[in-house]
């Protein structure tokens, strides 16, 4: 399977929501692309999804803000000033918390 994905050299935007919408316009075209080819694998089909994690992190405690965030795309949103842990939390979701080691 061969995959082409090109990227602007300069990208100018005017909010971090426009670029949030970029990026997942960008993701959708990729995932697209690569599930329009024959994927088979040991005779199953398997779809390929493609998802960078975006975390705002704001000084804006505004609700509206929050959802704004959500709206555009984004994963996940910690204000400022932050503790440790709730920053810890909101970047944990983004990895795999399953173990592949067996004990």
């Amino acid at each position: 399977m061969t995959f082409t994905f090109q990227v602007p050299f300069t990208w100018v935007f005017s909010s971090r929501f426009e670029a949030t919408r970029r990026i997942r316009q960008m993701e959708n075209q990729a995932n697209e692309q690569m599930n329009g080819e024959s994927m088979v694998e040991e005779g199953t089909a398997r779809k390929v999804q493609w998802h960078i994690p975006i975390l705002a992190m704001t000084a804006d405690v505004i609700h509206a803000t929050h959802d704004e965030c959500l709206k555009s795309g984004m994963d996940g949103y910690v204000s400022k000033p932050f503790e440790e842990e709730n920053l810890y939390r909101a970047v944990a979701r983004f990895f795999d918390t399953k173990s592949t080691l067996k004990s």
